[in-house]
């Protein structure tokens, strides 16, 4: 219940007013320091950008974050119909090198998007 308040708020907060234009979001300290895109960078434009339906501009300001969302969207809407038809939710046994390939995922995501 309280990540989907969160959520919620996160989504209005994000839908009336704009990161490209507004200060009060913050800014990537790797990137001020660096000026390299760490894997997070765009996705705060990515996530206002999908809630306006401007699908391209999302993957183009960050991939992997649009990529995350819509899995995160395919569970919730198969998790709600196992819960509709009275079906047991999913129950994924993950790998034990799953850490480890989402880690090489999102330093792969890294390194190309900087060069």
């Amino acid at each position: 219940m309280l990540i989907a308040a969160a959520a919620s708020l996160a989504g209005l907060l994000y839908y009336f007013y704009s990161p490209y234009t507004d200060t009060h979001f913050p800014g990537c300290a790797l990137r001020s320091l660096t000026g390299l895109d760490c894997p997070a960078c765009g996705s705060q434009r990515a996530f206002a950008d999908l809630l306006h339906g401007r699908i391209a501009s999302a993957v183009h300001n960050n991939l992997l974050f649009v990529a995350t969302v819509v899995l995160l969207v395919l569970w919730f809407v198969v998790e709600s119909i196992n819960v509709f038809r009275g079906r047991p939710s999913l129950r994924v046994r993950w790998p034990k090198r799953t850490p480890w390939i989402l880690l090489g995922v999102v330093l792969a995501f890294f390194f190309l998007r900087n060069l």
